[in-house]
């Protein structure tokens, strides 16, 4: 520390200091409490005021600058934000709109082409490139990163909200998977990567096809 770096210096806290210097704290104990604490917010939507009511937001419960939370770790009565934010309030997540996704997947004899493989540096490059090191493959590639991103934006012990159903087509539609909630993006994969790349292509029944599982798994809420 200049003006004399060198010079043995000697340690205090600021806290002895203010004991030094006869300093009171003119807040409370309480309000000494409030202010150790995490001021990171909740974003859901209900704690935004209205024009019938005021704002009533929810704070991260944690000591302020604490290590990000294990999400996997959430309370019962709260959740742990995708940047390790602990809140006693619901999810904003699970008040989103929930959907029934219908993936369709062409797997006709042009997939098997090798100008688009799948990507490179991912958990299942090598799978994919060593199964389908070509189009349909860059599909399967494309499909996992989305897979896993929803799923670690979940990352909860509760069931996803989003239902699945996959289906692979050619001359004619497969169905892999229909109304799912439970499959983790390896299992989703793993159904797909056994399928080849063969045959014509028929949209209209596979577009049919996909029409029918909608309305088979029809859902109001979805």
């Amino acid at each position: 520390m200049h003006p004399d770096p060198k010079r043995p210096k000697d340690w205090i806290s600021y806290r002895l200091k203010w004991a030094r210097d006869g300093f009171q704290d003119p807040y409370s104990r309480e309000q000494q409490a409030e202010f150790a604490k995490c001021d990171v917010m909740c974003s859901g939507p209900e704690h935004n005021a209205t024009a019938t009511a005021p704002a009533n937001p929810s704070y991260c419960i944690l000591p302020i600058f604490h290590p990000p939370q294990d999400r996997r770790a959430a309370p019962a009565n709260g959740y742990v934000s995708a940047d390790g934010h602990r809140f006693e309030c619901v999810n904003p997540t699970r008040l989103h709109q929930a959907y029934h996704v219908v993936f369709v997947i062409d797997s006709s004899g042009s997939m098997g082409s090798g100008d688009r493989i799948p990507l490179a540096n991912t958990p299942v490059t090598q799978l994919l490139r060593t199964r389908c090191n070509n189009r349909y493959g860059a599909v399967l590639s494309a499909l996992h990163g989305f897979w896993l991103s929803r799923e670690t934006a979940q990352a909860t012990a509760q069931p996803r909200q989003d239902a699945y159903s996959v289906v692979t087509f050619n001359n004619s539609p497969t169905t892999r998977l229909a109304n799912d909630f439970t499959s983790t993006t390896d299992q989703l994969l793993s159904r797909l990567v056994q399928t080849s790349a063969s045959g014509g292509t028929n949209f209209n029944s596979a577009l049919a096809h996909a029409q029918t599982l909608i309305q088979t798994h029809w859902n109001s809420d979805k």
